[in-house]
């Protein structure tokens, strides 16, 4: 007698095994102890876990309804939660309703909660009608490709995953053990797994990394990791492009042209895999390894080859049942929604086609009727491809506003902080923050925030203009947002720096050292380097009272015309007897394209962009009024002391 069965006999089988378990048909055994072995997962276990860190922290995907998130950032950085589930699979339809529970339970502890489908066959009108069906109370995330099944490698559904802000895996396993084996469930639930991790997190104490055994269905769809015989659009292409692209490429943003349909994509197919494949885009200029920050963006190598396959196969639409809306931004003109408080140039200035750089003062009134605290700015240039970069200020003491009526025109001019900055009283003028081609708009995290003063005074834009070739005129504003919530640490800032540059004709291998001695207990929270054209690398670290080192920040090939503020995850503790050094390299040969002389000049420390600069801002925190006056203080002088000329920073 054969007892070979169908596929389609043994699921029939296996369908009403597992509708008479949850009917409650099938007790649980003590054979159940054999599934959950891994409950008791040590710590020393842990360290030769193969999935124990995962590269997703940070990374940009779309929900189901093409919204864009971004893992385990948002007001705040903390670990949060991914469960991976399956439209298909009964025991992952069953845990719906404890799934929004989970979901109310984190968004109470200040954590993302997402659900992920991916899924090689079926279509995103399929997936939202799956989730509306079963009421998901939180986003579930469309992961076509694999892409983001690939960087956590799920084996079951449902499994769930909590990762923390250093891509660590917190715990990964089943929700709870409610399953005693695929097909036993038991009477009583005797352990909460997911729960009493995510409550031990708001709870704030320390999390012992864990794994438990999921059990479910196989997690199937990308068993074989070669890209799909046909990349389309609709399928593969639209989601990696609306949550990496959409931010800047969208109508009246920074980047020159919007990505916003199949037709704006598929004409720029070729371009797209050329500048994603050399890393060009999405722009990230920071070495991995060299500090962990907020704002990071990467594509998967799978993302990358998927684009490429894309536009070598033809850059075909693909099927309307895998389209997704289009993302809804917060406001049409803020990436970060509507301010609170929007301060505009009064008028336009005007910029000619060629002749040299402009540094221009705009001075605008402005009157704040009661204290806030700021947690995030976004400049937005008038024009992005004139304003070379911008600094701006509040000035209490109305200097800068007398210099501004000795002038004739709209502004004025001057090279130099504009006579008005007083970096030892606040009181007088306090420096906001700033803007340059790639800077994304600035948020601080939850419960950190800069003083804003409810007084009249006037805020005063520092704008460096660069002519295009053609007139243009400029009207920028600056948005600010204040806070909600109390603020318990104060955003001060610092810059070390030197005005010791000279660099010979020719010499392509020019560094210069600088370093600040830390005189207090500081967490500092991001850090923007600046130099101009032949600027080439720059290297930051910090050196502990014990010797020990932390990597700050690394970029290998600085790119002038794309900076950034890199503002850290989690702040970076340095106690008092700390030092903080920086080394800039500069390339003034013929061989570097960006070098603005040829053939090439003596070049030395100067304002204009064919000048050059050298220096390292610092946003931090300290514990009192006098620490962050002394810690400014350390900055300023860093830029008395002769620069060392240095030979290459240490690994």
């Amino acid at each position: 007698m054969s007892c070979t069965l169908s596929i389609r006999q043994t699921c029939c089988i296996l369908g009403a095994l597992l509708v008479a378990a949850w009917a409650g048909d099938v007790r649980a055994d003590a054979g159940h102890a054999s599934h959950d072995k891994s409950a008791a997962f040590d710590v020393a276990d842990y360290t030769n876990w193969a999935g124990q860190t995962v590269d997703v922290f940070g990374a940009r995907a779309v929900d189901v309804h093409g919204q864009l998130h971004r893992l385990g950032v948002s007001d705040d950085v903390k670990p949060f939660v991914l469960v991976f589930i399956d439209r298909d699979c009964p025991i992952s339809r069953r845990y719906a309703p404890e799934l929004n529970r989970f979901y109310a339970q984190a968004k109470a502890a200040g954590m993302q909660f997402f659900g992920v489908i991916s899924d090689s066959l079926m279509s995103a009108e399929e997936a939202r009608t799956f989730v509306q069906d079963f009421r998901f109370a939180f986003p579930v995330l469309w992961d076509p490709s694999g892409a983001l099944a690939m960087r956590v490698e799920p084996a079951i559904t449902p499994e769930a995953f909590v990762i923390s802000p250093d891509n660590f895996v917190l715990y990964r396993g089943r929700i709870d053990n409610r399953f005693a084996s695929l097909t036993e469930l038991r009477r009583q639930i005797t352990s909460r797994d997911l729960h009493e991790v995510i409550a031990r997190i708001q709870a704030g104490w320390r999390i012992i990394p864990r794994r438990t055994v999921a059990v479910g269905c196989y997690f199937e769809a990308w068993d074989n990791k070669e890209l799909p015989d046909k990349v389309t659009y609709t399928r593969h292409v639209a989601p990696i492009i609306n949550a990496n692209c959409g931010e800047c490429h969208r109508v009246g943003s920074v980047a020159p042209f919007p990505l916003e349909n199949f037709q704006q994509v598929k004409r720029r197919a070729r371009m797209i895999s050329h500048v994603t494949t050399e890393g060009i885009m999405p722009p990230w200029p920071a070495t991995k390894g060299y500090g962990q920050f907020r704002d990071e963006r990467h594509l998967s190598k799978r993302e990358i080859a998927l684009l490429s396959a894309w536009a070598n196969g033809g850059a075909p639409r693909g099927d309307p049942l895998h389209a997704l809306p289009q993302p809804k931004w917060e406001s049409p003109d803020w990436l970060m929604g509507e301010p609170d408080l929007v301060i505009e140039m009064e008028k336009e200035f005007h910029i000619p086609a060629g002749g040299d750089d402009i540094y221009r003062y705009f001075v605008i009134p402005v009157e704040v009727l009661k204290d806030h605290h700021i947690v995030g700015l976004e400049f937005r240039p008038g024009d992005p491809q004139a304003v070379h970069h911008s600094l701006v200020y509040l000035d209490y003491s109305g200097r800068a506003r007398m210099k501004d009526e000795e002038d004739d025109d709209y502004g004025f001019s001057v090279f130099g902080t504009g006579g008005f900055m007083d970096s030892s009283n606040p009181d007088v003028a306090i420096y906001i923050g700033g803007w340059a081609p790639g800077i994304d708009p600035l948020r601080f995290p939850s419960g950190y925030g800069m003083p804003l003063k409810g007084k009249a005074g006037d805020a005063v834009f520092e704008i460096h203009y660069r002519p295009t070739g053609k007139p243009t005129k400029d009207r920028s504003r600056i948005g600010l947002y204040f806070a909600r919530q109390p603020v318990t640490h104060e955003v001060a800032g610092t810059v070390a720096g030197t005005l010791d540059v000279n660099v010979a004709p020719e010499d392509n291998n020019y560094w210069r050292q600088v370093y600040m001695d830390v005189p207090a207990d500081v967490r500092l929270i991001g850090v923007s380097p600046h130099m101009h054209y032949i600027g080439k690398e720059v290297k930051a670290v910090a050196t502990l009272p014990d010797g020990s080192k932390l990597r700050l920040l690394h970029i290998e090939d600085w790119n002038f015309r794309w900076q950034n503020v890199y503002m850290y995850r989690q702040p970076v503790k340095l106690p008092a007897g700390s030092r903080i050094d920086a080394w800039f390299k500069f390339d003034n040969s013929s061989d570097n394209p960006n070098n603005p002389h040829v053939p090439p000049g003596r070049v030395r420390w100067g304002w204009s962009s064919d000048q050059e600069m050298c220096e390292l801002w610092m946003r931090f925190v300290a514990d009192d009024v006098k620490s962050r006056q002394l810690v400014r203080r350390a900055g300023n002088q860093s830029w008395r002391r002769k620069a060392d000329l240095s030979e290459v920073p240490p690994e």
